[in-house]
């Protein structure tokens, strides 16, 4: 059955050990009180935003500040020529506001709590606004938008520029560029000028495009715990192998050598709808067997983990590892940090967060020891927690299948106009 009721009911009591959803305080201009020492205090948006643009700046610098608007200074008039390149006003058609919205002395960079203590303005007017497309200029404005809900390393503006992200929450397009500040030191040579001009230029394509709204994600899960059903489900597999099929373990360590180390569930995805996660039992193992040794396309998130684990613990050769999604979004861009599931998930289809309440259970107790076993086990205790850990099992697989499919439609396309070119 669909397991929509079990997904995240509660983050505040999910299971035993600390909780990483403790609340925080939050910060008020209190914590911050920049707005003390400045000309234009709590400086409030301003543009007439008439092509649905929002532009998301680091602070107010000394001609911000003295004239009581953003971009009032030489960063500003960079940022008006370039955008009117592409036939867009940046007073008329965008609306702009600052993730600090008081200047800080000396026009240093902001600090994380002054960026948290103005992060509830920001996002009130993305609430109030609903742009279509939101411009985030340099590494503050990432912070903003993002931190609270990136769980993981945010990283800066190298890791995030050049991405056009469909984010889910915001229900608009997110783009990350240089700050026109940033192009304007000595320091910066022609490369950052480059790229500023390629991402703006591809960031203001996303008007034209259509946002790609989805529904809930969890209508594709089904999670079985009935012996039986898992049986039928493997014997149908066994008898009717897919073409592509997209697999993924939880297990209970990095490495399955070491004695202990165990298999604790298991997801397949047949197709971009349907995805089925459950605990994996030493009787289930001649049927694995079969649907890896049989033909069909295997896909996966780092596959070398599911071949070592499935011929050690499984015994069996993996036939037809197809798809590595790491290794494909790494031929794309061999940028560090970007390969992983969890920030292709987010970039490519907007979904910032899912994997949260579980990943603290999955890092091992001794980092420094690659035969270490992790935490996944606690999760075994109850059944909320137990269908909490299928669900990000199956999303896992899920969201592996629409990345190799969307990597193969790119792949392809690049190949194209490659072939139109030469």
């Amino acid at each position: 059955m669909t397991n929509k009721a079990f997904f995240w009911p509660n983050k505040k009591t999910l299971v035993t050990g600390p909780s990483i959803f403790a609340k925080r305080k939050e910060r008020t201009c209190l914590d911050c009180r920049l707005h003390q020492h400045c000309s234009s205090p709590k400086m409030k948006a301003s543009g007439a935003g008439k092509k649905g643009i929002l532009i998301i700046g680091g602070a107010p610098n000394a001609s911000d500040d003295a004239q009581g608007t953003q971009f009032a200074g030489k960063d500003g008039s960079l940022l008006r020529r370039e955008l009117k390149r592409h036939g867009v006003r940046l007073d008329q058609d965008c609306v702009m506001i600052n993730a600090v919205n008081c200047r800080p002395p000396k026009d240093r960079k902001p600090k994380p709590v002054e960026v948290e203590a103005c992060r509830t303005r920001v996002w009130s007017v993305i609430n109030k606004m609903r742009p279509k497309l939101i411009l985030l200029l340099g590494n503050p404005a990432i912070a903003s938008f993002l931190a609270h809900r990136w769980k993981k390393d945010l990283g800066g503006i190298t890791k995030w520029r050049g991405w056009c992200i469909p984010d889910q929450e915001a229900q608009a397009w997110v783009c990350a560029v240089f700050h026109p500040s940033y192009l304007l030191e000595e320091k910066t040579n022609d490369v950052a000028s480059v790229l500023f001009r390629r991402d703006l230029k591809a960031a203001l394509k996303c008007l034209k495009k259509q946002f790609p709204k989805r529904g809930d994600d969890l209508d594709y899960v089904t999670i079985l715990s009935k012996k039986s059903a898992i049986l039928a489900y493997l014997f149908h597999l066994c008898k009717h192998p897919p073409e592509f099929l997209a697999y993924d373990l939880e297990t209970t360590g990095l490495k399955p050598h070491a004695k202990g180390h165990q298999i604790v569930s298991i997801a397949f995805c047949t197709s971009p709808d349907k995805t089925v996660a459950f605990l994996y039992k030493e009787e289930y193992k001649p049927y694995l067997q079969t649907i890896l040794s049989r033909k069909g396309w295997k896909i996966a998130s780092n596959i070398k983990y599911e071949l070592v684990w499935s011929k050690v613990k499984l015994g069996c050769r993996m036939r037809g590892p197809f798809w590595d999604t790491m290794i494909f979004a790494h031929c794309f861009d061999n940028r560090r940090e970007i390969t992983g599931l969890k920030f292709q998930a987010y970039v490519q289809f907007g979904i910032v967060d899912y994997n949260s309440l579980i990943a603290p259970y999955l890092k091992s107790i001794d980092q420094k020891n690659g035969n270490s076993k992790n935490r996944i086990l606690e999760l075994l205790k109850t059944k909320q927690s137990t269908k909490q850990l299928l669900t990000y099992n199956a999303l896992d697989s899920l969201y592996e299948m629409w990345l190799a499919l969307k990597q193969m439609k790119d792949r392809r396309n690049d190949y194209e106009l490659c072939k139109t070119q030469t």
